[in-house]
């Protein structure tokens, strides 16, 4: 990918050590040394998917560096003394790029989207494991079972490949092409991708739920 501009903290240490006045732009440009394979998580298992397709999707948990679960797309998450069964239950009012809502139908869309054999998942799919199915106790809580005890399904949903969920909408509307046009609900939303040249992303300025790495709620800075 070839990027013009300078890095912005070279630029920041120059405008200290110069004293002189620049007006930034709201534009920031990051540099990669490899081009993303695709950013359908549900496929896709480049780690480079993930540099990009962060800022797309949220997931359900948070996973902290010292190994602690955050709310973030759920409110709550109660795992059965088995560990076979997870009950997830979402953040009121959070919505895709597209404007659909994230309710218990899209958790049970995207889960069962990963195991479908068509979907021919490369990642997510392993953190699913002995995956049964989703039920959907309310509009706001769906209920998944394993038909084996499961205790890293925590992690699964932290992990954006299986707990980022995509827009059901979007996926039916364009099943393929959304790997080259993704829709989350996270921070920034998908614009363009030039191949070998850029991707780029804009600010969701309907973000109105706390990121847990972040320092305010709302949208991105």
């Amino acid at each position: 990918m070839r990027f013009k501009n300078v890095l912005l903290s070279v630029l920041a240490a120059l405008v200290v050590l110069s004293g002189i006045s620049f007006v930034f732009s709201q534009t920031i440009t990051y540099a990669v040394n490899r081009e993303a394979g695709m950013l359908d998580l549900h496929k896709g298992s480049s780690r480079y998917d993930i540099v990009v397709a962060s800022n797309i999707f949220d997931t359900y948990l948070y996973l902290t560096e010292d190994g602690e679960y955050l709310p973030w797309l759920a409110e709550e998450v109660t795992m059965s003394d088995d560990a076979r069964t997870y009950t997830i239950k979402l953040r009121d009012g959070v919505t895709f790029h597209d404007g659909t809502p994230l309710n218990a139908a899209a958790v049970q869309y995207n889960f069962d989207r990963i195991v479908n054999p068509d979907t021919k998942s490369r990642a997510a799919i392993g953190d699913l494991a002995s995956y049964q199915g989703t039920e959907i106790i309310d509009n706001l809580t769906a209920r998944v079972t394993f038909a084996d005890p499961h205790p890293a399904f925590w992690f699964g949903l932290s992990d954006w490949r299986a707990g980022g969920p995509h827009s059901p909408t979007a996926l039916e509307a364009d099943p393929e092409g959304f790997a080259r046009a993704p829709v989350g609900t996270g921070p920034f939303r998908f614009v363009e991708w030039i191949e070998r040249d850029r991707i780029v992303l804009a600010r969701n300025d309907d973000y109105a739920w706390e990121y847990p790495r972040a320092q305010h709620s709302g949208p991105a800075h």
